[in-house]
């Protein structure tokens, strides 16, 4: 990102509690461009934001498949049904980038004990949703900012 960005981004986040009432992390709720930052620099930053949310290629996704499904348990099933989870899943998770369906598997897989078994879509949908969330965060708030006062 450029220094015309960073020194004119302006964000507020939120703490996130789980069901359980543990701490679940930080989420970003307003992510704003001050006046001043450079329009050349924005189309820039916008570009780079662009490519960081291309979505994977089916060989990047089925990969990341392949090693979850490897290291984590499934149900007893039969080839074409596991082929077909498989398929799903890979195609699934075609809709994000390469380095958020990487981050969502592993991710998974170090849950250790509690994740042992092979997640759902919307458990790893879930974890890519909010993978993503900054990422399209801060894209709407340069394309706000480049569009001028509303």
């Amino acid at each position: 990102m450029s220094s015309s960005l960073l020194s004119h981004l302006e964000t507020a986040t939120t703490d996130q509690f789980g069901p359980d009432g543990q701490f679940d992390g930080v989420q970003l709720v307003q992510c704003r461009i001050l006046a001043g930052a450079s329009g050349k620099d924005l189309q820039y930053d916008l570009m780079q934001l662009d490519a960081s949310c291309r979505p994977a290629t089916h060989a990047e996704a089925a990969h990341e498949v392949a090693r979850l499904m490897v290291r984590t348990k499934s149900r007893v099933q039969g080839d074409g049904e596991a082929r077909l989870m498989a398929e799903t899943m890979v195609e699934d998770l075609r809709g994000y980038p390469a380095d958020v369906v990487k981050f969502a598997c592993e991710y998974w897989v170090e849950g250790g004990r509690e994740a042992k078994f092979t997640p759902s879509w919307p458990e790893l949908k879930d974890i890519c949703e909010k993978r993503m969330e900054g990422r399209l965060r801060l894209k709407r708030a340069i394309l706000n900012h480049l569009a001028g006062p509303a």
